[in-house]
């Protein structure tokens, strides 16, 4: 059972959380076993392994995935600035929330890029992390684009 009374700054709702999560798996997922899951269209994720980490549980990935293109539009942003002001644990945090949240919505690719980032900051190596971040800038424009779009799809009647 998820424990809300610990909920992280950027976590939706908990109670809402705690809901999803208890739900019966796949008991309000109309698209359990359907291949046409549009979500599934979506460039650089891996929605079997997003939607597992979910508990196959749609609504909830549903959810994960809004918070990810909320919260995560502006990180290489503000991860730029805080390399730029040498300001490394900061840009290390941030890097180590995005490498996070990308292994749990699917995307593997920007997962690992975001590992090489957190290293290169990690060994103060600023001219590979600044590579490094403009690789993740490169996978996650499009990525939080192509979520987002398709999730407003979805939401049209």
């Amino acid at each position: 059972m998820l424990n809300t009374s610990q909920r992280h700054p950027g976590d939706a709702d908990g109670q809402q959380l705690e809901r999803l999560f208890t739900e019966k798996r796949d008991s309000e997922n109309k698209y359990a076993a359907d291949s046409t899951d549009p979500l599934m269209q979506v460039e650089g994720l891996d929605y079997d392994a997003g939607l597992y980490l979910a508990a196959n549980n749609r609504e909830l990935y549903t959810v994960i995935l809004n918070a990810f293109v909320t919260h995560h539009c502006d990180t290489v942003g503000i991860i730029r600035k805080a390399l730029a002001d040498h300001d490394l644990e900061t840009a290390r945090r941030l890097v180590h929330s995005l490498k996070g949240t990308a292994a749990t919505i699917g995307a593997s690719s920007l997962q690992k890029v975001a590992r090489a980032a957190e290293s290169a900051i990690s060994n103060e190596q600023l001219d590979e992390a600044f590579i490094e971040i403009e690789a993740i800038h490169s996978l996650i424009e499009p990525l939080l684009r192509k979520i987002a779009l398709t999730l407003k799809q979805e939401s049209k009647p």
